[in-house]
């Protein structure tokens, strides 16, 4: 009881040595993101790497199971002795308490203070405007539309007519790996080996909460939903990868993931980085301006439209009552941890691409 105790009166401090160390984001950079970070996550991966199974997706639910059987448990067991409810209440919180302060302490070391480091806009040396304009955003639509269409043309697509990679999973993984050997030059800070990536086992139950992907710090491993439409797949697997290197906000991991699949020599990761760009700049202008938005919808190649019908008809398709809750958990996690826009940040891809294109350059 008295380790328990500790662990949640341990809580404040943590939480205050965590803000103080969010001042420092430079500091964050150079000696954990590119230093410590770097040589412990790449030794977990080679660990976790040894085997194709998923060990972090396992690990995951063991955690969660836990906590329920910590709670029930040792709640019932006070219960009984104690013939007070208030009492065993109380015991079961403590356990729960000291359980999340122990995974808070050991998440913060082995990942969370990824969030505190200086932005990849400042590494890149962007200059980014969250309020970009609307002329600016329809330039980038309409730039990214025609080099959609073009490869939609090009790209396979199963006997409905939707596309596909034509990859198994053992060969979208390697040329994921690929995709981030052949990053630009000025991309070469995001050095990607050691690499881990797992199917998740049972994927549909990812689905039924709405997730595509998720990086498991403590394994070092990228476990991806291989059950979603192709359409994503590639842009989602590079997606993971940026945070097994370290890069922790959502919009700049989902850059990454454009940068690496639109500069990939395979066609089908080409058309699934500028379809994730895509996607979100007409989400971002249907806010701005829902007439323009669909106007732009309608130059879309009916391939497009087919896939993103496709890609619809998957999330809907296991929309319950329970993923209102999880989308809302992860919103609030997102924002403690210096992501304002919670959900909404993965759209945060759109302002790094046009302050790109502000540089003078119409092609990265």
């Amino acid at each position: 009881m008295k380790l328990r105790r500790l662990l949640i009166y341990s809580f404040p401090i943590q939480f205050l040595a965590v803000a103080t160390i969010s001042f420092f984001p430079d500091f964050v950079t150079k000696h954990y993101t590119f230093g410590a970070y770097q040589s412990f996550a790449a030794m977990l991966r080679k660990l976790s790497g040894l085997t194709s199974f998923p060990i972090g997706q396992f690990v995951f639910y063991a955690l969660l199971m836990l906590l329920v059987v910590l709670i029930t448990r040792e709640g019932y067991a006070y219960r009984k002795r104690s013939k007070s409810a208030k009492m065993a209440i109380k015991h079961a919180a403590i356990n729960a308490g000291a359980l999340l302060s122990l995974v808070y302490f050991a998440l913060m070391c082995v990942w969370g203070l990824n969030y505190f480091q200086r932005s990849l806009a400042d590494k890149l040396g962007y200059e980014v405007k969250q309020e970009y304009s609307q002329s600016e955003l329809e330039q980038l639509t309409d730039e990214l539309i025609d080099t959609c269409n073009a490869l939609r043309t090009e790209v396979q697509t199963d006997e409905a007519g939707v596309f596909t990679t034509g990859l198994s999973t053992e060969e979208l993984f390697e040329q994921s790996i690929q995709a981030y050997q052949s990053l630009p030059k000025s991309y070469q800070i995001f050095d990607y080996h050691t690499p881990s990536i797992k199917a998740v086992k049972i994927p549909q139950l990812m689905s039924f909460f709405g997730v595509s992907g998720i990086y498991f710090p403590f394994t070092g491993e990228a476990n991806v939903n291989m059950d979603i439409p192709e359409v994503l797949l590639p842009s989602t697997i590079t997606h993971e990868m940026s945070h097994q290197i370290g890069v922790a906000e959502e919009g700049e991991a989902n850059y990454l993931a454009y940068v690496s699949c639109i500069n990939h020599p395979e066609i089908s990761f080409q058309y699934s980085g500028n379809y994730l760009a895509l996607h979100y700049c007409l989400r971002s202008l249907y806010r701005m301006d829902s007439l323009s938005y669909k106007i732009r919808k309608q130059n879309c190649h009916p391939g497009i439209r087919r896939d993103a019908r496709h890609l619809q008809k998957y999330w809907r398709s296991y929309q319950n009552p329970i993923e209102p809750w999880t989308d809302q958990f992860y919103d609030f996690f997102l924002k403690a941890n210096q992501q304002k826009k919670g959900i909404e940040s993965y759209s945060g891809v759109v302002a790094l691409i046009i302050a790109h294109k502000r540089r003078g350059f119409r092609s990265i």
